[in-house]
């Protein structure tokens, strides 16, 4: 992938299982054209879903390495 070819990167769902989700962003920037987005769509720790599923929350699976909230 070259950089700044893109218009628009979408990280759906990636972030929670990545080592370094920081590097993912940093990485997704550069391939973004300078007037680019990159579009980031995580799980929201904080949602209302996760506080009335409490630990039955399907997002507390062993693969999320992180959690996210706004």
């Amino acid at each position: 992938m070259a950089a700044g070819a893109y218009d628009v990167v979408i990280l759906r769902h990636v972030l929670e299982h990545l080592a370094d989700p920081g590097k993912a962003l940093a990485d997704a920037r550069k391939l973004c054209k300078s007037s680019g987005k990159v579009i980031v769509e995580v799980p929201d720790y904080r949602s209302y879903d996760r506080k009335a599923y409490g630990a039955s929350w399907p997002a507390f699976a062993p693969f999320h390495l992180w959690y996210f909230s706004e």
